[in-house]
């Protein structure tokens, strides 16, 4: 060590092996520390580098960890429910076509007829054309429904009944056969003939006092009735048949109505809902009425004693409009009882039978 304390100590040997030695370990030391620095500084750039390229949408990876589920067993007995799928709604049913049916496809002169018409639209106008005839029909119930008759003088044949519906147009066929009226002696009392009810008178007063009943027949479009037809009396017992055609020498009259026994004063009944078109007292049919029942149907009443309505009276079925009498040419008390349809002369308890299995 005392080389260290005198000038030029590195010329002593031994301090000349320490110094190198020691040179020796701090030259290791110094690399030691520059590796160890370049070791870090490599490992720090190129961590920064990697993360850098990471970030890079093209490079990013990303770990996925699969959770694998555990299988349960299920019974065989116990199959997995699966819900049913709802069936498909069934598409809108197109509308059905009206149809059109008839009472009766073949009649008698007189008789009546009904043509019904199921399934048409609440707001349809329908109207049936029979012959020169044209009639409206009535929604009644869950149909509309039109009364049409052929007159006791229609001739024989067939004839084309068209229904308009609308713009539909559907068409039948009705056929009118000949009926055989009986021909009987037009009576006349000596009472009668005074009072001036000779045939000839009698032709004549049929003629004029017709005039004035067609004057009444005035068309109602619309139904003022909804229900069947009733009779006009309690008691039917009929003393003169409908259409029957009385002769007296060259005076020929067709009896178009009914003559019903009825004592005088018995109540004679509004046949159904209408409104009274007529009250009149006439030489030849005596004290008669005409009720309108709409869509052209009326019903006569003759040879009254007292009238219980005025012309414009509503009057309903079964009500009392009258008592039965013995005025105008009339042999004995009876209620002579008449149909009309469309001015058509109509048997009247065939058109009854015909319209009340219509309206029931």
């Amino acid at each position: 060590m005392t080389c260290f304390m005198r000038p030029g100590w590195f010329n002593c040997p031994g301090a000349v092996l320490w110094y190198n030695a020691h040179m020796k370990r701090r030259g290791v030391f110094n690399a030691s520390v520059r590796a160890a620095i370049g070791i870090i500084f490599f490992i720090g750039i190129g961590a920064g580098v990697r993360a850098f390229f990471e970030e890079l949408p093209w490079t990013r990876t990303e770990t996925y960890v699969a959770t694998v589920a555990t299988p349960v067993a299920v019974p065989e007995s116990t199959p997995a429910a699966v819900p049913e799928a709802s069936p498909p709604a069934p598409p809108p049913a197109p509308p059905r076509a009206p149809v059109v049916t008839l009472s009766r496809g073949s009649i008698e002169q007189a008789d009546t007829f009904a043509v019904s018409v199921s399934g048409a639209p609440s707001a349809a106008a329908i109207t049936a054309t029979w012959g020169d005839r044209m009639y409206d029909l009535a929604p009644i119930g869950d149909r509309w429904i039109g009364l049409l008759g052929a007159d006791a003088k229609k001739a024989p044949g067939n004839y084309p009944l068209t229904v308009q519906i609308g713009t539909s147009t559907i068409t039948r066929q009705v056929a009118v056969a000949k009926r055989n009226f009986p021909v009987t002696v037009l009576a006349v009392t000596p009472e009668l003939e005074e009072a001036g009810h000779t045939p000839l008178a009698i032709q004549a007063n049929v003629a004029a006092e017709n005039a004035r009943l067609n004057s009444a027949l005035i068309y109602t479009p619309r139904a003022y009735f909804s229900k069947p037809f009733a009779n006009p009396l309690d008691r039917m017992s009929i003393v003169g048949a409908y259409g029957n055609i009385r002769k007296s020498g060259s005076v020929e009259l067709q009896h178009l109505g009914l003559d019903l026994d009825a004592t005088e004063g018995t109540p004679v009944y509004a046949v159904n809902d209408g409104v009274v078109n007529l009250a009149e007292d006439f030489v030849n049919y005596g004290k008669t009425i005409i009720v309108d029942h709409g869509l052209g149907i009326f019903s006569y009443y003759l040879h009254l004693r007292d009238i219980n309505v005025h012309v414009g009276d509503r009057v309903t079925r079964g009500r009392i409009i009258a008592k039965s009498g013995n005025t105008g040419y009339s042999i004995a008390p009876h209620l002579h009882f008449s149909m009309r349809i469309r001015n058509a002369s109509v048997d009247p308890l065939r058109f009854i039978e015909t319209a009340n299995g219509t309206l029931r």
